[in-house]
């Protein structure tokens, strides 16, 4: 966990590929938790995209399933029931379970990130001039 100069910070969420991949395609911009991850405003890095969490809310698993399967990267309510399964195997399936539902909004790309570096970096060598 780094300190941003904002005063939040950037902070590590574990994930499996599938959920990277539905976060980079922009299908996925909720995780429910079993844990809290950090706070409003707060970043977490998803492949080479920074992403800030905008709200994090308790809520029951089963409120998660039949208002959020579509944020979580579900195309129902029943593939969100085999994904959090999945991902939990110790636990049991459980609608009275309370989690935590970060919300989340993609806020930087590396790849532009990286063009600006390298433009700041041309503007410093060639003294301003392009």
């Amino acid at each position: 966990m780094t300190k941003q100069q904002n005063g939040k910070f950037n902070i590590i969420i574990k994930m499996n590929d599938r959920n990277r991949r539905l976060i980079m395609d922009g299908k996925k911009t909720t995780i429910a938790r079993n844990i809290r991850h950090g706070h409003p405003g707060d970043r977490f890095k998803v492949g080479t995209d920074w992403y800030e969490i905008m709200e994090i809310k308790r809520m029951s698993l089963g409120d998660v399933m039949m208002f959020f399967y579509r944020s979580e990267g579900a195309i129902s309510q029943e593939d969100f029931k085999t994904m959090w399964t999945g991902n939990h195997r110790r636990a049991e399936w459980n609608t009275n379970t309370l989690v935590f539902l970060h919300t989340f909004e993609k806020v930087e790309s590396g790849y532009k990130k990286g063009v600006e570096m390298v433009e700041k970096e041309f503007q410093i060598m060639s003294g301003g001039k392009r």
